[in-house]
């Protein structure tokens, strides 16, 4: 149906209303001279014949001109529509908050936005990344609250599309794992206060524990692809360092007894009983479990890290991270805290287990745990064109999936198979992989199940070195993949995470500028 199709009926019935208007009005008129007697029957007959023919023009015109629609001019649209640019400029120049914007359908003059006679792409682009030095527990962001953490890493990503106004960001949708202190009560709108954005911003947090910030990149992925947005900014937050401790609440006050104040940093807490017991291990042990039943040995975990830290050091000294990583302001750290770059095989199996008794599973082959925040800009095809900017890859595939939570360390495998057979690609076309290192095992688990070259995988280091922020490790691992694929100018990769209580997920990405195959 066309857009005058679509018109003509309300145009038809604003016709009869006019016309009837007019016919009435014309006869009352019509009726009252013939009342006072003015003029003769004939002179009578003849109104009455005007009013009808006067009600049928006004009809026949009114219906015409509303179905005519598209032919209006573009001033009078934009004065209907209201497009989002427009309501930004009011916003600035003068002070306007429209509490409700009306839609419009059909709109052909919106500043560049959703033009008519052209088919959108749908897609969803990664067009800037950025990231804090992550610190480690303890260490050099001890001093910094989360909600500021959010904020420099939303005002670092911004700063790389100079061209973008920050009224146009359509949402924030920000990951966090714990929110359980300084980062309560939805840390993505308080990142997007404190940051300085216009209030008009709307923004959320999510929590899928590690992997929230990824999460979140799916989200405004979907958010985009939808047309519901243009711009989203999507990141996560964490500050394990300042994690608090947490009460029950008694049944009544001044109980008798003791009250343990469970720490929030990590792991379980205020365990349901329902829950089975083999479900509820700690992350450590259950990793444990793992090694067990692959039979992935202490050796082999701590060549991996060994690895990760030596490829985080390169890395750095290569001046990759650099584009990627914003400073925080008064505070002396110029790189990730927890990397080692002078560790060596002899110093990692020194290192007792933690976990169990003769286990496998040490300080030096898990991720510390750490402070630091992500964000990725991504928009519309159609935005970046606005806003002048390339975009670094498009969101070509998601995947999720489930597993015991014990197992927890092994559903990436799962949700990248999904992802990537929903990009529509295979292993072979994949050239870069970036997975979260929350345990060496774990991640030796994932690449043997898919089966992959271990020299595509973290070759800028890794959580074990660089550290694993809960709830920005999706982000950290999406933007470092981004950056690998346009350094490289390979095509496809594959960004992966595991998540405490048996979940994972996984991104691809396509290079829209990078070769044709792996």
């Amino acid at each position: 149906m066309s857009p005058s199709d679509a018109a003509s009926p309300p145009g038809f019935v604003y016709g009869i209303f006019i016309s009837l208007f007019v016919f009435v009005s014309c006869f009352a008129v019509n009726q009252w001279l013939q009342y006072r007697q003015i003029g003769t029957w004939s002179d009578y007959l003849h109104g009455e014949t005007v009013c009808i023919t006067l009600s049928l023009v006004a009809k026949s015109m009114l219906a015409w001109q509303v179905s005519a629609g598209p032919s209006s001019g573009p001033a009078d649209r934009r004065r209907i529509c209201s497009p989002g640019d427009q309501r930004s400029t009011r916003a600035r120049h003068c002070g306007e908050t429209p509490l409700v914007e009306p839609t419009c359908v059909n709109h052909h003059d919106d500043g560049g936005r959703n033009l008519a006679g052209m088919t959108p792409d749908p897609s969803a682009f990664v067009y800037a990344a950025a990231r804090t030095p992550f610190g480690r527990w303890g260490g050099a962001l001890a001093g910094v609250r989360p909600d500021d953490l959010a904020a420099l890493a939303l005002t670092g990503v911004l700063a790389k599309a100079p061209g973008l106004d920050p009224a146009e960001v359509d949402e924030v949708v920000w990951g966090n794992a714990n929110g359980a202190g300084e980062d309560n009560r939805n840390v993505g709108r308080m990142a997007v206060l404190l940051a300085g954005l216009p209030v008009s911003v709307p923004a959320t947090t999510v929590n899928r524990l590690c992997g929230s910030s990824l999460d979140a990149v799916m989200i405004a992925s979907r958010l985009l692809e939808t047309g519901d947005a243009e711009v989203v900014i999507a990141g996560g937050v964490e500050s394990m360092t300042r994690a608090p401790w947490v009460l029950p609440k008694p049944s009544r006050g001044f109980p008798a007894g003791d009250i343990t104040a469970v720490s929030t940093t990590l792991g379980w807490r205020q365990v349901n009983e329902r829950m089975p017991a083999e479900w509820t291990v700690s992350l450590g042990e259950a990793n444990e479990q793992l090694a067990e039943a692959l039979a992935i040995p202490r050796q082999r975990q701590d060549d991996f890290a060994l690895a990760s830290h030596r490829r985080a050091a390169l890395a750095w000294e290569a001046g990759f991270y650099d584009e990627l990583v914003v400073a925080v302001p008064g505070v002396e750290l110029t790189r990730d805290e927890s990397i080692r770059g002078d560790s060596s095989a002899e110093s990692l199996a020194a290192l007792r287990p933690v976990f169990r008794p003769g286990g496998t599973i040490t300080a030096g082959n898990a991720s510390p745990l750490n402070d630091g925040a992500s964000a990725v800009l991504l928009g519309t095809r159609a935005a970046g064109d606005r806003l002048g900017l390339d975009p670094m890859a498009r969101i070509a595939g998601r995947g999720s999936a489930a597993v015991e939570p014990q197992r927890f360390g092994i559903a990436p495998v799962a949700a990248a198979e999904r992802a990537l057979a929903r990009a529509g690609i295979s292993w072979g076309d994949v050239a870069a992989v970036e997975l979260n290192e929350a345990f060496a095992v774990q991640s030796l688990a994932c690449l043997d199940a898919w089966r992959i070259d271990p020299e595509i995988l973290n070759v800028k280091g890794g959580a074990i070195a660089i550290g694993h922020p809960l709830g920005a490790s999706g982000g950290r691992i999406l933007g470092t993949l981004a950056h690998r694929l346009r350094e490289s100018g390979e095509r496809w990769g594959v960004a992966a995470i595991c998540i405490g209580v048996g979940q994972g997920l996984a991104v691809v990405l396509e290079n829209d500028n990078g070769s044709s195959g792996a």
